[in-house]
């Protein structure tokens, strides 16, 4: 073998050793992908997770139902701690929002985390935390909110509504049966 040939050959084995290390590196890209998804979307779920953790408190949880009932008629402290859990769950709507809109968020739990945000809104309490809200949460959430509670008929369930023990609370604190 010449050593032309012999230099061909190096050329041909080099080049092939280059292509198997791109696709090598695509396919590890693609893995890195899937693992920052899979991160970005447990790290959203953990937080939605604490925000029901933090209304494990019967006390908090309850100023948290009468504020969302009663609106504006709601003792204050339950306004408080309604405005309070309605902030954390925005942000959480809001990082849900922007990582669904990236692609590393799954249409499902964007769909979970978006339908509840609406059900808040549409409580008493939460439309009119909403109408001062939306002036302070980021303009691409707000403007998505808004339009999707425009789109969402007057008889879809509130968050009161999604479960039957959160009704039967609230007739228990107001004496209403």
């Amino acid at each position: 073998m010449t050593l032309e040939a012999i230099y061909y050959v190096t050329q041909i084995i080099a080049v092939g050793a280059i292509l198997a290390s791109l696709v090598a590196i695509w396919f590890q890209m693609r893995q890195s992908t899937k693992m920052a998804r899979a991160s970005a979307q447990r790290e959203i779920l953990d937080r939605a997770s604490q925000f029901n953790r933090g209304l494990t408190d019967f006390e908090q949880f309850d100023h948290f139902l009468l504020g969302l009932s009663a609106g504006d008629t709601a003792p204050l402290a339950s306004r408080i701690a309604m405005e309070h859990h309605l902030i954390e769950f925005a942000a959480i709507t809001e990082a849900a929002m922007s990582m669904h809109r990236d692609g590393f968020f799954s249409d499902g739990t964007w769909n979970g985390i978006e339908s509840t945000m609406l059900g808040l809104l549409r409580t008493p309490g939460g439309a009119l935390w909403w109408q001062s809200a939306r002036n302070i949460v980021g303009t691409d959430v707000a403007r998505h909110l808004s339009g999707r509670l425009a789109e969402t008929d007057a008889s879809a369930p509130t968050f009161l509504d999604f479960l039957p023990s959160y009704r039967l609370r609230i007739a228990d604190l107001t004496g209403k049966a």
